[in-house]
């Protein structure tokens, strides 16, 4: 596949100049743009590659972001997030989104069956919002070494809560459980613009497949 790779703005380039900023970068354009998309900057002569890969707001790069296309985009951003900065493949979903990428396949649901928890907010907006609502698990599947690096869902005691909400080891808003009437509800505001993730357990063995990684 061709990639159309397009110059960042100047407030990109700006960001692209340290390694964490090309970090949030790549998170923010993959999940942005298209998978023939992409962004570029080019920073003291070397040339920083950017693909796109969700396609939650594919014109961005002709004009600012929606709301909508923010908590689109920042869902994303949040369900990629990995306390550890390791690679973890995931299973994304939200089967009534529009979105292919958030589309499932019959493989996928099969090997990818620990619901970890739905991811919502919009980390874009002035006052950022960063939220997760946990899934309910069975007791062998909480047990499962997977979510030991995946901790987006697990309970920080250390961080004080927010607006009487825990707060998770990556600094989520945890809002409750995910089958709950306002799961997706923080600080009355409702987020329908969620992704849910799905993890393959690692206490039972299953066949490699190719998803998005975290």
């Amino acid at each position: 596949m061709t990639i159309a790779y397009r110059e960042l703005t100047a407030d990109g380039a700006e960001m692209a100049k340290t390694e964490s900023g090309r970090q949030f970068l790549s998170y923010l354009i993959h999940c942005a743009l298209r998978s023939d998309q992409g962004a570029y900057a080019v920073m003291d002569g070397e040339r920083h590659d950017f693909p796109g890969g969700m396609g939650f707001a594919p014109g961005w790069l002709d004009r600012p972001l929606t709301e909508t296309e923010q908590r689109w985009v920042s869902a994303g951003i949040l369900a990629l997030t990995n306390f550890f900065g390791e690679h973890v493949k995931i299973s994304m979903r939200h089967p009534h989104s529009g979105f292919a990428s958030l589309n499932v396949s019959r493989e996928e649901a099969e090997e990818y069956t620990l619901y970890e928890g739905d991811f919502f907010g919009n980390v874009l907006a002035d006052e950022s919002v960063a939220c997760a609502a946990i899934a309910r698990r069975s007791s062998d599947q909480a047990a499962d070494p997977i979510l030991a690096i995946r901790v987006g869902t697990e309970i920080d005691p250390a961080i004080p809560p927010l607006l009487g909400r825990p707060i998770t080891r990556c600094g989520f808003v945890l809002t409750g459980h995910t089958d709950e009437p306002k799961a997706h509800t923080f600080n009355g505001i409702q987020y329908d613009q969620y992704i849910s993730v799905y993890l393959k357990p690692r206490l039972i063995a299953s066949p490699s497949s190719s998803l998005k990684r975290a």
